[in-house]
C-alpha cells in the first residue's frame, strides 16, 4: 500500500485560488514629514484567500533648503503584510469578525490633535469622532518588531514633538564601533575586577566543594567548543529537519514583503522669491513587486516611509584605533572562547568618547573593540567644535552623540530640524501612488 502525504495548507491555498477575479486597489498618498519620522503612506486591507500578484510604487520626494549641499540622504519605502492577529488588540479583533454586533467601543481611539483633527500618532487623517485607529494599531507593531531592538529606548510612542509626531527610526541602518558601548553603571554584576560577563565563569574561590572535578570537564567541553545536543540536532545531523517548539508557536510579527532604498545627493535650487541659491534633495521612485503574496488571514498591507540624511557623531574626540594598545586589543586567536575579553573599560574623560572638562560620557564606560573590526569608524580633518572652522558644522549634518548617558542611536526633534537651512522650513514632501493586483472573490456590485 502507498501512503500519500498531502500537503493541507497547499490544498487549500489551491481551493481558494479556484475562480478568482482580480481586484486592482490603487492608494494615493501625500506626505509632510521629517528626517528620521517612520511615516505611514498606505494601509490597505485584504481577505483570506487573496493573492497579491503585483504592486507597484511610484512616488516624488523632495525636500526643503538643507545646509549641507555635499552630504547624501536615503529615501526608505516599507511595505509589509500585517495581519489582525498581529495586532495587539487580535483578541478584540477576532471576536469582531466572529460575533456580529460585538461591542468594538473597546477599540476606539479617541486622540486627536491641535491640526484639524490630525492624528500625531499615525500621521494619518483624525476626523470621524472616536474610531479603530487601524493605522494606529499596524505602526506600533512595526515599530516594535522592525525599528526597535529589545530593550531600546525610545518605545514606540515617543515621537518627534513637531507635526508629523511620529516615532522615530534610528539615525543610521549601520552600525558603529561603538554600537556596544555602555556606562559602567549599566553593566550587571561587574565584581572582584572582571570583564563583563566573565561573571559567568566562576572563580576558582567560588566553585562548590566536590564540584571542581565537573568544572574542569565543563571548561574542557567549552573549550572543544562541545555543547549539550538536542534531539532536533542530533535528526538534523542526518538532513532530518524537524520545526521547533519557538517555529511552531505564533509570533504575531508582521511580514516584510518589499523594502526600497535610494540615496541622492542634494542639488542646487534657486529661489524664486529672494534669488537666493540653496540646496534641497530629491528622489523618483518607481519599483514593483512581483512576487505572488497568499494572504491566509484578515488584515492589512501596511507600508511606511523614512528618510535618512548621512551624519557624523560630533561626541567622538579620537580616532577608535587609538584603543589597540594592548595585545588584548589585537583580539588573539587564543581567546576566540572568550569573547568578553575584547571588552575595554575607559574613563568618561579618556577614550575615543572622553573629552576633558565633562563634556564626554557622564562616567566609566564600556567598549567591545572588536566593533571597531566588524563595523568601522569615520574621519574628518577640522575642529567642528572651535575657529577657524566653526562653519563646518553647518556643512557636514554632524549630531552631538553620544550625550552623556552614551545614547546614541537616536536624533532629537531639535537635531533633525537643524539640518535645515531655515528654522520653519524642515519638511520632506512626497506625493505618490501604489497600485495592487490582487486576486480574490470581490467585485463591483453598485
Amino acid at each position: 500500500m502507498t501512503i500519500v502525504s498531502i500537503d493541507t495548507n497547499k490544498v487549500l491555498a489551491n481551493a481558494a485560488k479556484s475562480g478568482r477575479i482580480s481586484r486592482k486597489p490603487s492608494h494615493d498618498f501625500n506626505l509632510h514629514t521629517m528626517p528620521w519620522a517612520i511615516q505611514p503612506f498606505v494601509i490597505a486591507p485584504v481577505l483570506p484567500g487573496e493573492t497579491m500578484t503585483n504592486a507597484l510604487l511610484q512616488a516624488r520626494t523632495v525636500s526643503d533648503p538643507v545646509k549641507s549641499p555635499l552630504m547624501g540622504w536615503w529615501n526608505e519605502f516599507y511595505l509589509f503584510y500585517v495581519k489582525l492577529r498581529d495586532l495587539e488588540e487580535r483578541d478584540h479583533l477576532t471576536n469582531m469578525i466572529l460575533t456580529p454586533g460585538y461591542d468594538t467601543s473597546p477599540l476606539n481611539y479617541t486622540g486627536e490633535s491641535d491640526f484639524g483633527g490630525w492624528d500625531t500618532n499615525t500621521g494619518h487623517h483624525g476626523y470621524g469622532g472616536p474610531r479603530i485607529n487601524y493605522p494606529r494599531m499596524c505602526l506600533k507593531r512595526v515599530v516594535d518588531e522592525y525599528f526597535r531592538d529589545e530593550g531600546d529606548n525610545p518605545p514606540w510612542l515617543d515621537k518627534f514633538d513637531t507635526r508629523p509626531g511620529l516615532p522615530p527610526a534610528t539615525i543610521q541602518t549601520r552600525e558603529y564601533w561603538h554600537q556596544s558601548a555602555k556606562l559602567h553603571s549599566s553593566i550587571p554584576n561587574v565584581a572582584k575586577d572582571r570583564l563583563p560577563g566573565e561573571e559567568l565563569l566562576l572563580a576558582s574561590e567560588d566553585i562548590p566543594a566536590g564540584f571542581e572535578a565537573h568544572w574542569q570537564q565543563w571548561q574542557h567541553m567549552r573549550a572543544l567548543e562541545l555543547t549539550t545536543v538536542t534531539f532536533e540536532d542530533w535528526l538534523a545531523q542526518f538532513g532530518v529537519r524537524t520545526p521547533k517548539a519557538q517555529d511552531i508557536e505564533e509570533s504575531h510579527r508582521p511580514e516584510l514583503i518589499r523594502y526600497i532604498r535610494d540615496w541622492s545627493y542634494p542639488t542646487n535650487h534657486i529661489d524664486p522669491t529672494t534669488g537666493e541659491p540653496s540646496s534641497a534633495l530629491s528622489w523618483s521612485t518607481a519599483e514593483r513587486a512581483d512576487k505572488d503574496r497568499f494572504f491566509k488571514e484578515p488584515g492589512f498591507l501596511f507600508g511606511v516611509q523614512v528618510t535618512r540624511p548621512k551624519i557624523y557623531l560630533g561626541k567622538q574626540y579620537a580616532a577608535a584605533v587609538s584603543m589597540l594598545n594592548d595585545s588584548y586589543s589585537w583580539l588573539p586567536a587564543v581567546l576566540d572562547a572568550d569573547p568578553y575579553t575584547s571588552l575595554k573599560r575607559f574613563a568618561g574623560d579618556k577614550g575615543p568618547l572622553g573629552y576633558p572638562g565633562g563634556n564626554g560620557p557622564s562616567e566609566d564606560y564600556w567598549v567591545d573593540v572588536r566593533d571597531l573590526f566588524l563595523y568601522g569608524d569615520s574621519m574628518f580633518n577640522f575642529r567642528h567644535d572651535s575657529e577657524p572652522d566653526a562653519d563646518q558644522t553647518g556643512r557636514i549634518n554632524m549630531l552631538a552623540l553620544p550625550d552623556a548617558g552614551l545614547k546614541k542611536r537616536y536624533a532629537t526633534d531639535a537635531q533633525a530640524k537643524a539640518l535645515f537651512k531655515y528654522a520653519d522650513k524642515f519638511r520632506i514632501r512626497t506625493d505618490g501612488v501604489i497600485n495592487f493586483n490582487i486576486l480574490g472573490r470581490q467585485r463591483d456590485h453598485t
